[in-house]
């Protein structure tokens, strides 16, 4: 990872994600699909306290895991030249189609990103915790809504990420841990944007994330999912500036504003 803070700013994409449960409950999931019951209460439901129903253990948990959870939002932010000053670009995919979000983010990171096979031109994807979550779930639901996987993913099937060429997975989250392992080098966006100094505060949780989505999804009214939106643009701002911050171009934090335009 050292050699990408050589990697040319215009060419990083700074990512996150939201998700959701695909199903509500566990009676949900359709009977044809029974084996995917017996292999949350095999793998995961036996992390389930006692009092807790088991319904209501899935529907908090189901979200993180790319098998029982979709994507309900991508938010993406771009920093680069352009007329001679730097500015700061972004946008947020969503839709109540999962496949249309999924093929919008291949759109943007082929065309506008991706470098030709073969081009001596690096790009990079830039997350927080993006190795252990935003990467893993998108390529996993790629696959499950029968996308192609772009480069990288299609290479990291055969080859651990550090040995891709052509793009850098850039995680904050292992930045800050500078090779520290375990329980110890996790640390949340939060806390990490205010020891650094860069004001931010979570505006909704997971849970609420959820149930704003199902209301988009019963209703048919978006205006209960923009503040999803809103807060996942502000995790990428976030991420952007810690980045930046932490490879010693806090010069250019000033130019990522409240919103853009990618």
């Amino acid at each position: 990872m050292a050699d990408g803070f050589a990697l040319p700013l215009e060419k990083t994409l700074f990512i996150d994600l939201e998700t959701a449960p695909l199903w509500r409950s566990l009676s949900d999931i359709p009977a044809v699909s029974d084996i995917l019951v017996e292999h949350w209460e095999r793998r995961y439901g036996k992390h389930r306290d006692p009092d807790e129903p088991p319904d209501k253990h899935f529907l908090n948990n189901a979200a993180i895991h790319a098998i029982y959870g979709r994507i309900v939002c991508i938010g993406l932010g771009w920093i680069g030249p352009y007329n001679g000053t730097w500015c700061w670009r972004e946008t947020v995919l969503y839709d109540l189609n999962e496949t249309q979000i999924l093929s919008e983010f291949l759109k943007i990171w082929t065309e506008k990103f991706l470098p030709p096979p073969g081009s001596p031109d690096i790009a990079a994807l830039c997350g927080h915790n993006l190795l252990n979550f935003d990467y893993i779930f998108l390529g996993r639901r790629l696959l499950l809504n029968h996308l192609p996987l772009p480069r990288p993913w299609v290479s990291t099937l055969t080859q651990p990420y550090w040995n891709l060429r052509e793009v850098r997975l850039i995680d904050t989250m292992r930045l800050w841990s500078m090779g520290e392992t375990g329980s110890g080098s996790f640390i949340g966006l939060e806390v990490l944007a205010q020891v650094l100094g860069i004001p931010f505060r979570k505006s909704i949780s997971h849970q609420e994330i959820r149930e704003r989505f199902f209301q988009w999804q019963d209703t048919g009214d978006e205006s209960y999912f923009q503040p999803v939106v809103d807060y996942c643009a502000q995790d990428v701002r976030t991420t952007a500036k810690i980045y930046l911050r932490l490879i010693g171009r806090s010069d250019l934090m000033a130019y990522i504003p409240d919103s853009g335009t990618l």
